[in-house]
């Protein structure tokens, strides 16, 4: 959802983005103070005990069918194959 997201960033003096890829467009846009900050985990931050695996995968995030073809296709076939699962946001 690139549209929506460089609308928004318009109305900022500094943006930071996890989509590396992107900064070409935000910049074309005009907005000049856009930086890449990638997505990160401090491990102490999440020093928990290890727990016993309750499904065969795990998949967070956005599962568009028109955004995300390949994805969508990919996930529903892992699915499929692997009905122990959660798929979703």
């Amino acid at each position: 959802q690139l549209e929506p997201r460089l609308r928004m960033a318009e109305r900022f003096d500094v943006v930071f983005i996890a989509q590396r890829a992107q900064l070409d467009a935000f910049r074309a846009r005009g907005i000049r103070e856009v930086h890449w900050l990638p997505l990160a985990c401090w491990p102490p931050l999440h020093d928990l005990p290890a727990r016993e695996r309750t499904l065969d995968f795990a998949y967070v995030g956005s599962l568009n069918k028109e955004e995300g073809p390949r994805r969508y296709h990919l996930l529903t076939k892992l699915g499929e194959r692997f009905p122990n699962n959660v798929i979703g946001r």
